[in-house]
């Protein structure tokens, strides 16, 4: 059921954002990046949560599409901050408004303590999934 819900959010939110030339994925990193006036890849990674090699090709999207540039680091020449256009400016707001609708969409009717629960559950799977990988694979080793 969890594989069914991520999938049908997904598609909603990719259906949403669409109109904006951006899948909800792109869009969730470019208001990251417009909301704190760009960051520098290794931020933008810990925040997805996901390997460089993803966030790279999301960058590389983005930055086809005019949403962002790259700049070097004038103290680490190694390293890129991804800094928002004036495109991304201009639809950031509305971006940021459609994920609110989607949200208020999606969770509205139900109770705080609903919502609360739902949240636990949701943040314990997380650590225990995260555990059992860092286990996995130190055994591996």
């Amino acid at each position: 059921m969890n594989k069914d819900i991520s999938i049908s959010i997904d598609k909603y939110m990719d259906i949403r954002t669409e109109k904006f030339g951006l899948t909800a994925a792109q869009g969730i990193l470019l208001l990251y990046v417009a909301d704190n006036g760009g960051v520098n890849v290794s931020q933008l990674k810990k925040f997805v949560d996901t390997s460089k090699s993803t966030v790279s090709a999301t960058l590389k999207r983005l930055c086809g599409k005019g949403f962002v540039t790259l700049e070097t680091l004038a103290d680490d020449n190694r390293q890129k901050k991804v800094v928002p256009t004036e495109k991304a400016l201009r639809v950031k707001n509305s971006l940021s408004r459609e994920f609110t609708a989607i949200c208020d969409e999606l969770f509205g009717g139900f109770s705080q303590e609903e919502l609360n629960t739902v949240f636990k559950f949701q943040q314990t799977v997380i650590e225990r999934a995260r555990s059992g990988f860092k286990n996995y694979m130190e055994t591996e080793e």
